[in-house]
């Protein structure tokens, strides 16, 4: 029984000194430091004496009488792997790694990547601890330890995320502790690491995940993996660290990081170290309160904590609109002193919705509803906030906050789409708003004016589809919102009246058909128009502008005399109209009861100018038709000569 350990020792110094012997022109010392599943890890120093690691993807084991190897073919992943990482990822707290190549070894190609080398001590040979020894000792850390631990190597991991790569295997095992440099943590092993898609989505889903992995609920149900796997195996990493008496302001955060739905966890390891900067806040504010607190306590003031909260609390209420950044400072204190106050966080979200800080706002928000112990959602307070906002003008900050509502909860989101697109339209911002109303569905009867206002947007731009698209949007909703079947239509052989219950002032719906009509025409889209400007006739009749457009679309098709019926029509409604506007300008000079005689003239002035279109109109189809245009003729000339004198006059 004693010859075998000797067989196994003596096969791995052959296996070691085979190794070294490929390796001589361009690693020296290298010494055998472990052994895993995927090969072996060696300490070597290159040809300037840095110290590296060197893994090899094989293990020796016995031949027929000679040493043989067992290579994994994991290595070549391996080799893929770190030429994505070479030259990309230059971080401190992630293992650098240096190159990759193969080698003939028993007549095997055998795998090799080339790493920083992470040291237990100055000079020593052998590696650092694993976070995993040290929590076995040391745990649960000091608030001190952790952060010096763990907010660094959210750090390092926020790096892969920002470069597309997800690690997938993060555990305490695979996180290495470099005593030379105060225990600076550095992630390693990216044996099964992959890029992302834009989504956060690894390339390759429901890949096989080691046993030893901390795997996400849903890596195991259905082998979804993205940014938030890694996520997940952080939370149980500083949950780890930490132990059982995790303080509150830490306790979120992993809780969050533990989420059992992906979408309700950090969305990567940015945003992770976001919440721990804020969860440090309260830290930095215990340290400058403690020595007052403990003295006043030393002096009898035993309920010194409580009371101080109270009153830190209620300075945070009073401030957080007209000086958010010293309500924050207000609230912290607070909290310093008694961690469990939900009033607290509140007016904290609040100070920092105020200063525009959302993420930060969004974390004290969960802690609301945290000690409610109520889901993971934000308070309908945040509602409030936002339109508190927009009263107050300040529509970037409204947005903004509406946003961060439908990000956190998007299931349940579509009651404020239509506020977010309201609040898009106030800043002339046509593209967003667009956007929004897109995703409407159950709330889209609310606000037709808002499809409208982007279809005209969208019809300047030309972009006709969109145009006609929320046009229509605009005529559905109006009709929904007046209990009408959102599809009527009148007849169009019929005479254009009124056959629905639909007020006679009933402009709103008559002029988006109108629009609808516009959109048509310019797309030469005649018989389409033609019927929604009769629809919306039929709702307001006897509009001249829209007689003029209807004749234009059949002067454009070559139908001449009903472009000329129609153009008849106009000219009689503005031979109206001007009549009318001549009246009202006597009414004014005899008993001067009009605001501005100014005004009168330039409305005869834009009736005359739109007469004139109508008589050019009228003697177009007159020519195409090869009737007497005479007093056609003489009608153009006498309004001419009008407009002329009313220009010259100003």
């Amino acid at each position: 029984m004693g010859v075998i350990p000797d067989l196994e020792e003596r096969l791995e110094e052959l296996f070691d000194a085979a190794v070294s012997e490929i390796f001589t022109t361009r690693f020296h010392n290298m010494d055998r430091i472990g052994q895993g599943g995927f090969g072996i890890l060696y300490y070597a120093e290159d040809g300037d004496g840095n110290p590296r690691a060197v893994k090899v993807y094989a293990i020796p084991k016995v031949g027929n009488q000679k040493v043989d190897v067992v290579v994994d073919q994991r290595g070549l992943k391996a080799i893929k792997r770190a030429e994505m990482f070479a030259d990309k990822v230059r971080h401190r707290n992630v293992v650098h790694i240096f190159g990759s190549g193969t080698i003939n070894l028993y007549d095997e190609n055998v795998h090799w990547v080339e790493m920083e080398f992470v040291p237990r001590e100055e000079g020593s040979n052998q590696p650092g601890l694993t976070l995993e020894s040290y929590t076995n000792e040391y745990s649960p850390l000091k608030l001190t330890e952790f952060r010096e631990i763990a907010h660094p190597i959210a750090d390092g991991v926020a790096e892969l995320h920002k470069l597309g790569i997800v690690h997938l295997d993060l555990k305490p095992s695979n996180i290495l502790l470099d005593e030379t440099r105060d225990n600076r943590p550095v992630v390693i092993d990216f044996n099964i690491a992959q890029k992302v898609d834009k989504h956060g989505m690894a390339l390759e889903q429901s890949v096989g995940i080691p046993s030893s992995t901390i795997a996400a609920p849903e890596a195991e149900e259905t082998g979804e993996l993205s940014l938030r796997t890694d996520i997940y195996a952080l939370g149980v990493v500083f949950e780890q660290l930490l132990g059982e008496r995790t303080p509150l302001r830490y306790s979120h955060v992993i809780r969050k990081c533990k989420h059992s739905n992906p979408n309700k966890r950090y969305k990567n390891a940015g945003s992770l170290r976001r919440g721990l900067r804020i969860a440090q806040h309260f830290g930095k504010i215990i340290g400058t309160t403690a020595v007052a607190v403990l003295a006043l306590a030393y002096l009898g003031y035993t309920n010194f904590n409580h009371q101080l909260a109270i009153e830190k609390e209620n300075e945070c209420v009073a401030l957080v609109d007209s000086n958010p950044a010293l309500a924050e400072k207000s609230c912290l204190v607070a909290l310093s002193l008694e961690e469990n106050r939900s009033r607290a966080y509140l007016y904290l979200g609040h100070s920092l919705l105020e200063q525009g800080r959302m993420e930060e706002a969004r974390e004290a928000y969960h802690a609301v509803q945290y000690l409610a112990g109520q889901k993971q959602t934000l308070p309908e307070e945040v509602k409030r906030k936002a339109l508190e906002f927009e009263s107050e003008e300040r529509v970037d900050l409204a947005i903004a906050t509406l946003e961060m509502i439908i990000q956190d909860k998007p299931g349940n989101s579509q009651k404020h789409y239509p506020k977010l697109a309201e609040l898009f339209l106030k800043q002339q911002r046509y593209e967003d708003a667009g956007k929004v109303l897109d995703k409407i569905v159950r709330y889209e009867d609310q606000y037709p004016e808002q499809f409208a206002e982007v279809s005209q947007y969208y019809f300047k731009q030309k972009a006709w589809i969109r145009a006609e698209r929320f046009a229509k949007d605009a005529i559905k909703t109006r009709r929904r919102q007046l209990g009408l079947n959102a599809e009527h239509k009148h007849n169009t052989k019929e005479i254009p009246n009124n056959t629905e219950e639909i007020p006679r002032n009933e402009t709103q719906l008559a002029d988006y058909h109108f629009l609808l009509g516009d959109i048509l025409f310019a797309q030469a889209k005649y018989d389409e128009g033609f019927d929604e400007y009769y629809q919306g006739n039929c709702i307001k009749p006897d509009r001249p502008d829209v007689f003029m457009k209807i004749g234009q679309m059949w002067l454009n098709q070559d139908k001449y005399s009903a472009a000329e019926e129609v153009a008849r029509r106009a000219a009689t409604l503005y031979e109206a109209d001007l009549a009318n506007a001549r009246v009202e300008r006597i009414t004014y000079n005899e008993k001067l009861q009009r605001t501005n005689e100014e005004d009168i003239a330039f409305n005869i002035y834009s009736i005359q100018t739109k007469l004139l279109e109508v008589y050019v109109l009228q003697k177009d189809t007159q020519i195409a038709q090869g009737e007497s245009i005479e007093d056609i003729q003489a009608k153009i000339r006498r309004i001419f000569r009008e407009i002329q004198a009313y220009e010259a006059a100003q």
